[in-house]
């Protein structure tokens, strides 16, 4: 049973994963489109004073119609490469509050001193360690996670280290 719970979680990791690829896929695709509508304007702009340089005359409201959409494309990159970068530091949130959640290691009933997970006898004082936590280990063929006696992969066969 807990193969399938492992195969679902897995199945759930692929899934975010994919889904985040594609919405920062469709914000860049937005953020190039914004651009090429910035150079657009910005080359309007250029057409426009060149042509009225050269016939000596000057229309003011084209060029501030122009720079007008020139500004609200370079603002709607900026809004958001600001909402990427919010997405991103969120996630690392996210992670580091996981990392946090997950267990660092067994106290000492004799000392207090925190032992790394699996430690049988504190470091420290030599005291048993009660409730030890034992270590994960995965694979470093297949990525499987095995047991801490295991010597093979019951996935790939691998000899493990």
């Amino acid at each position: 049973m807990s193969i399938l719970n492992k195969l679902g979680e897995i199945a759930k990791t692929v899934g975010d994963k994919t889904n985040d690829a594609l919405e920062q896929g469709k914000a860049s695709m937005k953020i190039k489109t914004e651009e090429a509508n910035f150079a657009e304007q910005m080359r309007k702009i250029g057409e426009h004073y060149y042509a009225r340089r050269a016939e000596g005359l000057m229309l003011e409201d084209a060029v501030a119609e122009a720079c007008a959409a020139a500004d609200q494309a370079r603002t709607t990159i900026e809004e958001i490469r600001a909402e990427q970068q919010r997405q991103r530091v969120e996630k690392e949130v996210a992670t580091e509050a996981k990392a946090a959640r997950e267990p660092v290691g067994a106290v000492c009933s004799g000392c207090g001193t925190v032992n790394p997970a699996g430690t049988k006898f504190c470091r420290q004082c030599g005291t048993p360690v009660e409730n030890a936590i034992p270590t994960k280990r995965v694979c470093q063929n297949c990525g499987a996670e095995i047991s801490p006696e295991t010597k093979f992969c019951g996935e790939c066969g691998a000899k493990v280290q």
